[in-house]
């Protein structure tokens, strides 16, 4: 009796896992088909598709391909509906998704400061080897995932949050300073090639500029 009992709820429980652990491409709920970062990243695709005899424009595609996103989303719900509750109490949830492409045009926030002679110097670079102000800190796990959202320009409220809390470590640690100057810069991937010939990524261009007086933070 007691070994058939066990041998359901095992059942039941990898039936749960599995069918969580089904690809949810919950992004293209939220995801502009007309985003300029989505069609660079989808043009290969139908690059693909087209020497394979797909007719069709390159928009055309995208959306066929985000409403076969939604469809599985929506099927995929309907059948996790009856394991929620177990999800939930028995702190079973995760959905195993991983990164779905890899953006072609990432962005990272940079750091500046004046010390009061009237040059900008850098602070702080996310992963930069030589520009480290606290990087122990912005490079935890859960600030990157933080400061991510900076780079596809998103939230901008907490953007600002994050320039006055940037700006009273950076009153705290350097006294004598004047400004804090906060932005975020895009850093295009190159192709292959384009690296091999410059030996380098070549700077972007930069958005959400904004400047503390460390003054006001004192």
């Amino acid at each position: 009796m007691w070994d058939q009992l066990r041998a359901l709820l095992i059942g039941i429980h990898l039936v749960a896992v599995v069918a969580m652990a089904v690809p949810a491409p919950v992004e293209v709920n939220r995801v502009d088909v007309d985003d300029p970062m989505v069609i660079e990243g989808m043009t290969p695709l139908h690059q693909a598709a087209t020497t394979m005899g797909y007719s069709g424009d390159a928009r055309t595609l995208r959306v066929a391909l985000f409403d076969l996103g939604k469809t599985i989303i929506a099927v995929r719900t309907a059948v996790l509906q009856p394991f929620v509750p177990y999800y939930k109490y028995a702190g079973t949830k995760q959905s195993w998704r991983m990164f779905g492409s890899v953006p072609t045009k990432p962005a990272r926030v940079e750091i500046r400061i004046d010390h009061g002679d009237g040059e900008v110097v850098p602070l702080f670079y996310a992963r930069h080897p030589e520009h480290r102000w606290r990087a122990q800190q912005f490079d935890q796990e859960r600030f990157r995932a933080f400061m991510n959202d900076f780079s596809w320009r998103r939230d901008k409220r907490a953007w600002r949050f994050f320039g006055d809390w940037v700006a009273r470590q950076a009153a705290a640690d350097f006294p004598e300073a004047n400004r804090i100057h906060l932005r975020v810069r895009y850093r295009p991937v190159p192709r292959p090639d384009e690296l091999r010939a410059t030996g380098h990524i070549v700077d972007g261009e930069t958005f959400w500029g904004a400047s503390r007086a460390l003054a006001d933070f004192r």
